[in-house]
């Protein structure tokens, strides 16, 4: 299906996970020699670890840290590679997204290098954006209707005489194999227009990386039509 073409992105952040499965013994410090290949891209190097606490009566309390895995950043932080034990990710942060054969080419490629150094199953694939939508206010500094602008918002019912100042939703959607999840909230007011949150998570099991193009495209799709038809025309028309 055709979409239409936003001149005016809304994306913030936009991140492509896949999903891992290592075939033999995970320890984070085998990351680092993929860092070596990658470093000029991603210079900036952090150990993602995990800080448990066992407290008892008996004996004094102990703390556990353990490694999972690493961030990889590059020297603005726009982009940021994560490896764990369970998972690959790209992210386009702070609006640097745009468009969609920059970041899979990207991520194609950092999978490659990936893949030739580790044994690892590919298990599932997720797409994640989240968008700004600014909701113009009126006169008052107020939004006189969410339902201009949004299909898929809150509901007060009617007899509640009242302004809505907050609110977070979160909705879990299955289409077949797929499977999606929609965040909205606001952020505080700007000048002119409230900074509406639309995060949009879509995602699908695989079994290896024959299927990951396909996946990657079916899963898309189910993330654009839930977008585009979540906002009314005239929402549309102040992104085009």
């Amino acid at each position: 299906m055709k979409y239409p073409n936003l001149t005016r992105n809304p994306i913030a952040d936009a991140i492509v996970e896949i999903k891992l499965g290592f075939s033999d013994e995970y320890t984070s410090e085998k990351f680092l020699p993929f860092y070596e290949l990658i470093k000029e891209r991603f210079p900036q190097k952090n150990e993602l670890v995990q800080v448990s606490a066992k407290i008892n009566e008996i004996s004094e309390p102990t703390v556990e840290k353990k490694s999972y895995g690493y961030v990889f950043s590059s020297a603005d932080k726009n982009k940021v590679l994560h490896t764990r034990h369970n998972a690959f990710s790209l992210s386009y942060l702070n609006k640097t997204y745009e468009n969609w054969e920059g970041l899979w080419k990207e991520l194609s490629e950092l999978s490659e290098l990936f893949e030739r150094n580790y044994q690892a199953e590919i298990t599932g694939l997720s797409i994640r954006f989240i968008n700004e939508l600014q909701i113009p206010l009126n006169g008052s500094g107020e939004v006189e209707d969410l339902s201009e602008y949004l299909k898929l918002k809150p509901q007060i019912p009617d007899g509640i005489e009242s302004t809505l100042s907050d609110f977070f939703m979160q909705i879990f959607l299955k289409d077949g194999d797929k499977t999606a999840s929609i965040t909205q909230t606001i952020n505080p007011v700007r000048t002119d227009y409230l900074p509406l949150i639309f995060d949009l998570s879509a995602e699908k099991q695989i079994k290896g990386k024959s299927e990951l193009k396909t996946c990657a495209e079916e899963i898309r799709e189910f993330k654009n039509r839930i977008f585009f038809n979540s906002l009314t025309e005239k929402m549309l028309n102040t992104l085009k």
